[in-house]
This record gives C-alpha cells, sequence and structure tokens, in this order.
C-alpha cells in the first residue's frame, strides 16, 4: 500500500500500534508518502493532523523537514532522520534518531537507543537498555538509564539515574545524581556528580570544575582546575593540575597527588604523598605516612599516624603531632613561624644561610654542627642561627639532629624565664590557625622574661587544636559539596510529569469526529500549558521563600559574645555541648564544673537560671472567636510529590503566649511567690577561683576546647 498526502495542511503526524518496523525520513518534496505492504488505517487529514494506526508490517514515511511525528507502541525497531520533532513512548526494539532540528522525547524504550545530531532538547524518561548520544545541545534524562550510558559533544547533560556505567566526552556541563557502576569522562567544562558505585576516572582541563559527592571506589582525575569530593572509598590520584585548588574531606586509602596549586584534606586513611604544590599544603590526619616534597606554600598538618618526610619545603611548617620520626627539610622563610610535636626522633636539615631561632624540648640529645652533644642531652634548648628572624617551636619525644655546615650564633640550655608576649598567629588561606599565642618578633634574641612551662603548655593546646583540624576540614568541605549537589535529582522531580501519556493520542475508534478532538487537543494543551506556568511561578517563590527562612535562621542561630577586646561566635549546639560536657565532668568527680558553666553562660546572658515551672491551673474555655473578613492572600498550592498527591503543608504555627487568654492569678498565690523568692547570695573571690580550677580542669582533659575555655574564664572575672 502506498498513498500520498498533500503536507501543505499538515502540521503533526501521530503513529500507533505498529507491530514491524518504522522508518520515517525527511524529505524537500512537499507531500507526505506513507508505504506498507499491509493495509493500514490512515484517518483523514483534517485540523493539521495525520493520524496512522494498527500496522501489521514494515512502515514507512517520506514526510517534509518541517514535519512533527509522535509514535507510540511499535514492537520493532524504529528508524527516524531529517525531520523537526520526534516524541516516542513504548518501543519494544532498538531506536536509532538522528538529525533533529528540534526536540527529542523518549520514554519506555526497552532496547538500545542511538541518537545523533539532535539540535534541540533531548529530554528521555526510562530506558531499559544502552544510551547513546553523540552531538546534542541539551540532554535532560529524568527517569533510570539501565544500561550503559555514553554521552558526546553534548552542550549541557542532565541525569537523575545511570544505573550502569557512564562515559561522557566534550560536555560543556554535566550534572548527574548517581552512576551505579563506574564513571569515566574527559574534556568536561564542569561537572556535579552526588554519587559514583565504583571508580571513577576524570580527565578535564585547566578551567575544568569538578565536585563529586561520594565515590565508593578509586578515583583517579587528571588536569582539572578546581576538585571539591566530600568521600572516597579506596585510592585517590590527582595529576598535571599545577594551578588546581583542591579539596577532599576523606580518602579511605592512600592519596597522591602530583602538581597542584592549594590543597585541604580532611583524612586520609593510609599513605599521603604529595609533591610539586604552588600554594598551601592543609591536612587534618593521615592513618600513616605522609611524604610532602617540593611545596611551595605553608604546610598545616594535625596527625600523622607514621613517619612525616617533608623535603623542599618554601614555607611554614605546622605539625600538631608525628607519631613516628620527621624528616624536614625546609629554607625557613625570614620571620616565618613553625611548630612541631614529634613523638620519635627529628632530623632537620638547615639551609646554608640559616637564620633562625630554635626553641626544642627533647626526651633524647640535641645534635648538630658546632653543638657539644653531651652538652644538650634531655634538656630545654634554645639555639640562634644568624640573627634568629625565623623561629621554629619543636617538641621532640627522642633525639633533635641538626645537619647542615652552618653552627648556632647561641645557644641556651635550660633557663627559667616568665611573663611573655602572646598575639593571635594567622595561618595560611586554606586554614585557621585558631588564637595560637606566640609573638617571636617581641624577642629579637633576648630571651629574658621566657616561662618554659608555658611553653610547654602552650605546644599542648597547640597539639589539642591541630587534632580538631580534620573534623573541621571535613565539615567544611562536605557542607560546600552538598550546596552544589544535593539539589540535583530534586531539581528534575516536576519535570517528570512531561513524560507521561500523549494527551492528544488519537482514540483508537474511527469514527470520533476529528474536528472535536482538535478542539479537546487544544484545550488540553492550553491547560498544560497554563499549569507549566503556574507551576514555574510558585517554584520561584517558593525558592525565594525558603531562603529568606533559611538566611534568617542563621541570623538568629549566630551569638557573638564579646570581652575585653576579644570575640567569639557561638552557636545553640556548640553551648549545649558545653552544658552537656560539664554534667559529665561533674558526675565524673571535678566538683564545680556544673556550677561555673552555668555561673560563666549567665554572665554572658547566654543561659538564665530556671526555676520550677509551677503547674498550670486549668485553661479556661476559649470563647467562640467572631467572623473576620481573610487578611492573607491565598497560600500557593504544594509541589507535587512523586506519588502524584500533593505534599500537606505545614500548617502548624508558633506558639503565642500573646494570643492565649489571660489566666486569673489567686491572691493567696501572689504572696507564696514573695514568700518563696530568695535572694541571690553574693559570690566569693573563693567561689571564683574554684570556677576557674573547674574550667580549667575541663581544658586540660580535653572536654572542652582552649577557645571555649578562654570565653567562660573570661566571663567568670
Amino acid at each position: 500500500m502506498q498513498k500520498t498526502f498533500a503536507a501543505s495542511a499538515i502540521q503533526q503526524i501521530i503513529i500507533s500500534n505498529v507491530n514491524g518496523e518504522l522508518e520515517i525520513r525527511g524529505w524537500d518534496q512537499g507531500s507526505i508518502e506513507v508505504n506498507t505492504s499491509e493495509m493500514v488505517n490512515v484517518l483523514n487529514p483534517e485540523e493539521g493532523i495525520l493520524t496512522i494506526q494498527g500496522c501489521a508490517d514494515k512502515l514507512t514515511l517520506h514526510v517534509p523537514f518541517e514535519c512533527v511525528v509522535k509514535a507510540r507502541s511499535i514492537n520493532n525497531n524504529v528508524l527516524v532522520e531529517g525531520i523537526r520533532s520526534f516524541q516516542l513512548q513504548d518501543a519494544r526494539k532498538k531506536v536509532t534518531i538522528s538529525d533533529i532540528q528540534g526536540e527529542v522525547n523518549l520514554t519506555e524504550i526497552s532496547d538500545d537507543v542511538a541518537l545523533t545530531n539532535i539540535r534541540g532538547e533531548v529530554t528521555i524518561g526510562d530506558l531499559k537498555n544502552k544510551l547513546t548520544i553523540l552531538q546534542a545541545a541539551t540532554v535532560r534524562i529524568l527517569g533510570h538509564v539501565h544500561g550503559n550510558a555514553t554521552f558526546t559533544s553534548v552542550g549541557r547533560l542532565e541525569a537523575r539515574t545511570l544505573s550502569d556505567s557512564a562515559n561522557l566526552s566534550n560536555i560543556d556541563y554535566a550534572e548527574i545524581a548517581l552512576v551505579g557502576n563506574t564513571l569515566e569522562a574527559q574534556d568536561i567544562g564542569t561537572l556535579n556528580v552526588k554519587r559514583v558505585s565504583n571508580s571513577c576516572r576524570l580527565l578535564g582541563g585547566r578551567k575544568s570544575q569538578f565536585t563529586l559527592g561520594k565515590i565508593g571506589n578509586k578515583l583517579s582525575v587528571y588536569r582539572v582546575g578546581s576538585l571539591v569530593v566530600n568521600s572516597v572509598g579506596d585510592s585517590c590520584e590527582i595529576k598535571e593540575s599545577p594551578q588546581a585548588r583542591i579539596q577532599l574531606s576523606r580518602v579511605g586509602n592512600n592519596l597522591l597527588i602530583e602538581g597542584a596549586g592549594q590543597v585541604t584534606i580532611g583524612k586520609v586513611g593510609n599513605h599521603c604523598h604529595v609533591r610539586s604544590m604552588q600554594g598551601n599544603f592543609e591536612l587534618g590526619a593521615t592513618g600513616n605516612k605522609l611524604d610532602l616534597e617540593d611545596v611551595a606554600g605553608n604546610i598545616q598538618v594535625g596527625k600523622i599516624g607514621g613517619n612525616a618526610n617533608l623535603r623542599a619545603i618554601q614555607g611554614s611548617t605546622a605539625l600538631g603531632r608525628v607519631d613516628g620520626n620527621l624528616e624536614l627539610q625546609t629554607i625557613f622563610p625570614h620571620n616565618s613561624n613553625s611548630h612541631i610535636s614529634v613523638d620519635g626522633n627529628a632530623n632537620i636539615e638547615l639551609p646554608a644561610d640559616a637564620n633562625l631561632t630554635i626553641q626544642a624540648t627533647t626526651g633524647g640529645i640535641v645534635q648538630g654542627q658546632g653543638i657539644q652533644r653531651s652538652a644538650l642531652t634531655g634538656k630545654r634548648t634554645i639555639l640562634v642561627y644568624g640573627e634568629g628572624a625565623a623561629h621554629l617551636e619543636i617538641s621532640a619525644g627522642g633525639n633533635l639532629n641538626l645537619t647542615g655546615d652552618t653552627a648556632p650564633t647561641s645557644i641556651n640550655k635550660g633557663q627559667h624565664w616568665s611573663d611573655e608576649p602572646k598575639h593571635e598567629y594567622q595561618g595560611s588561606e586554606g586554614g585557621d590557625w585558631r588564637d595560637y599565642k606566640y609573638n617571636w618578633k617581641n624577642y629579637q634574641g633576648n630571651w629574658q622574661g621566657y616561662s618554659w612551662d608555658n611553653f610547654e603548655s602552650e605546644m599542648s593546646e597547640f597539639g589539642r587544636e591541630m587534632a580538631q583540624l580534620g573534623q573541621e576540614i571535613g565539615q567544611r568541605i562536605a557542607h560546600t559539596v552538598n550546596e552544589v549537589v544535593s539539589s540535583i535529582d530534586i531539581d528534575m522531580n516536576e519535570d517528570m510529569e512531561d513524560m507521561e501519556d500523549f494527551d492528544d493520542d488519537p482514540d483508537d475508534d474511527a469514527a470520533h469526529d476529528n474536528g472535536y478532538q482538535h478542539a479537546e487537543k487544544g484545550r488540553l494543551k492550553h491547560l498544560k500549558e497554563q499549569l507549566k506556568a503556574n507551576k514555574s511561578r510558585l517554584k520561584d517563590q517558593q525558592k525565594h521563600m525558603e531562603q529568606q527562612a533559611r538566611q534568617a535562621g542563621e541570623r538568629a542561630n549566630r551569638l557573638y559574645v564579646r570581652l575585653n577586646d576579644r570575640e567569639w561566635r557561638m552557636d545553640p549546639e556548640r553551648v549545649n555541648r558545653i552544658v552537656e560536657q560539664a554534667q559529665r565532668a561533674a558526675a565524673e568527680g571535678i566538683q564545680g564544673a556544673q556550677e561555673a558553666v552555668a555561673q560563666a553562660l549567665l554572665n554572658l546572658n547566654v543561659l538564665s537560671p530556671v526555676s520550677p515551672m509551677p503547674p498550670m491551673p486549668p485553661m479556661p474555655p476559649v470563647p467562640p472567636v467572631p467572623p473576620f473578613a481573610p487578611a492573607m492572600p491565598p497560600m500557593p498550592q504544594p509541589p507535587m510529590s512523586g506519588n502524584g498527591f500533593h505534599n500537606a503543608p505545614d500548617t502548624a504555627q508558633p506558639f503565642d503566649e500573646r494570643n492565649q487568654p489571660e489566666i486569673p492569678v489567686a491572691a493567696d498565690e501572689t504572696g507564696e511567690q514573695a514568700q518563696n523568692e530568695q535572694p541571690v547570695p553574693v559570690r566569693t573571690a573563693e567561689d571564683i577561683e574554684k570556677e576557674r580550677l573547674a574550667i580549667l580542669r575541663m581544658i586540660a582533659e580535653g572536654r572542652i576546647s582552649p577557645e571555649e575555655g578562654d570565653m567562660l574564664l573570661e566571663a567568670l572575672s
């Protein structure tokens, strides 16, 4: 059967229930040609729509390039090329589409799908097999792709669930909620992925930006401009990114970085090896060795579970704790400050023109050029090289070995001083050195008035603060990642409705009046467009309201405490934790801990003493509320949930005491209250000192941070 229709009045072709292959090709003729070996039900083209139903064999159409075609229930292969727009639902075999000027919409496809040169937007629902897309402007995957997915030369890719492996190449922007297996990507501009269940290998460019939530296995990254990762289950390797800013919250196994700009890491489970860095290096903790080589910036590390080997370091160095031995080779820049605590031996290679002051406590010997080995055994020592412009504080459980050809200009062995000057030490751009209080510039080689007891307590405080570094970094990076990836799948929820059954499919009964059908189609189309516009407007309003509520909540939760020109920022969670620690301390034998914390917080107007709440009298009946005119505009309709029902809005209103009926107070009740009120006892100097001792014990036992302790002590004063 072959039939030809004039195409001048036909704007859309609708095809359904084809058991054979479907082939649609665009041509430059002004007619539509239908070819099939079987009889087919072709409804007369009226109102701009040509309807073809029920073909048992292969169906071939030649249509003008500007035709829009919609098809459903195709039980064999589908081939479409060279038309304006194509929509397909429920196809059982392979689908091949190419050279489409406008949109392509696919869902419920059982076999492989291949798309080539799609200039409009591609929208895909559920696919049960492989997906291959070559050259497309925009691709949106709102459902699940169960087979491997390959995307090449795509402007923008948004995908909810790629259940198997995914391969991306030459993508300007990609946003993926879940990759069920491995992910490989190269030549990517921006990549945001919430989760990859297996390994991930990324090859970008110098300006590429990658944000990754959770990687289940290994992560390999090459040539990147910015990398932020929340969690890597196994090893991580980053190379060829000399200008990159790298932020890693957690790496489960080994970490290797070769070539980077600035690096911030929360925790590495095993060995950490970094070399060739242009900026600062910040690490919370590593479970095993740390190897750093050729670092131009400052170094800050909380805890190293094994040995530390640092070579060609050009900035200052802060190591909170090294469980093993230390090998350090650095230039000690002029006026720099370095702080190191090592349980084992410390071997430090001094530069030829060393201009350095070293203050050290060691459990073993101190040895080096111009130092008598026996004279500095187990001593507290100050060594000055040159003018002593750079400064190093080091506490070593073993020996301190200073190598190099330079001898110290002065040696001081274990004397005691007091009244040290203090200042707040600021660290690298990527980290927070907290309130470290050494001001080496004020000494200038004159060490009179310095206390070794204070030195050891300050080093202990430094170690405790650095031990918290990993947790702080991890929380900071996790927050950064969540801001990017948490909304990926949420943003696509509302778009799923676009993948529903076609509203304008022909009725199976050919006797229906085509004019009535077309009128209904137009009405439904108008309603659908109006609904979509309303949803977009409500979505914008909801985002604006959420943003305002979030900002108001953040402002309300911030508490700034300022005493004696010092300022602390607190929040309810932090206050609750301090109170909880005080209760535990009191229960475990620190007398006065709970009272000291309560008094300090009371002085700061953070916590007020609360007397026992008397029983409430019975509530009188509420009088009927008179009718009133509505003052508020109608609430916007909440978004549709995934199950097709509206989410119930949260109608709970905050309690407002002013709106409650008055409760009469009995005359004798006020008298009893006056009799029960007791004068506030006056706190003596002895009481204050006991409270201060309790706070100091809580700091020493690590129950509260030194910063929190300083605030409480200032408040008690």
